[in-house]
């Protein structure tokens, strides 16, 4: 063997073999991994973003008032949402007119956009809607004020549920009724 570096007899006594055995079996593993990533579990380690809260205002079965203010503080700020004036700039605060379970409510349009395609418009009067479902997207703590006529104004403080293992907000879900008891949650 011309110009090979090692002698027949070097070959003869390395345990070529085994050598050869061990890397087809890496090959093999390696090979094996390949192909298209499977999809991440639904959850709080899937690595998508989440609303820190998912509240849920109602105001015990009848229709929310026409005149309902919600306002939310957090660390980085402040900001309003007025369901009489709901064309706003949201930064933190996404609302929209829910069924009382929380489902979207039907909204009807003039220019027939999708319902819900713009989470700061209410063209639904304010005095049919019987719940305002938003979602808070503050990264952390939040105190929460629900003001309205014809009820007491509603002030909470809510604390962000973080998932250690993934470093990741778990979003909570938060219903506030006007008519009841459900503040301090």
């Amino acid at each position: 063997m011309e110009g090979w570096p090692l002698s027949r007899k070097a070959l003869d006594t390395f345990p070529l073999r085994s050598l050869l055995q061990f890397a087809s079996v890496v090959l093999a593993a390696g090979l094996l991994g390949c192909g298209p990533d499977a999809a991440p579990a639904a959850g709080p380690c899937d690595g998508k973003n989440r609303p820190a809260f998912r509240l849920i205002l109602t105001a015990g079965g009848a229709p929310l008032p026409g005149d309902l203010e919600l306002r939310v503080r957090y660390g980085g700020g402040s900001e309003e949402y007025s369901l009489s004036d709901p064309d706003s700039t949201p930064r933190v605060v996404f609302c929209a007119p829910a069924t009382a379970d929380g489902g979207s409510a039907p909204q009807n349009t003039s220019s027939g956009s999708d319902a819900g395609a713009d989470a700061g418009a209410t063209p639904v009067p304010p005095s049919t809607i019987e719940a305002l479902a938003c979602e808070l997207w503050t990264s952390g703590a939040a105190t929460v004020i629900v003001e309205a006529s014809g009820y007491q104004t509603i002030e909470t403080r809510l604390e962000a549920e973080i998932d250690t293992a993934c470093d990741d907000i778990v979003t909570k879900n938060v219903p506030l009724d006007l008519a009841g008891s459900d503040a301090g949650v």
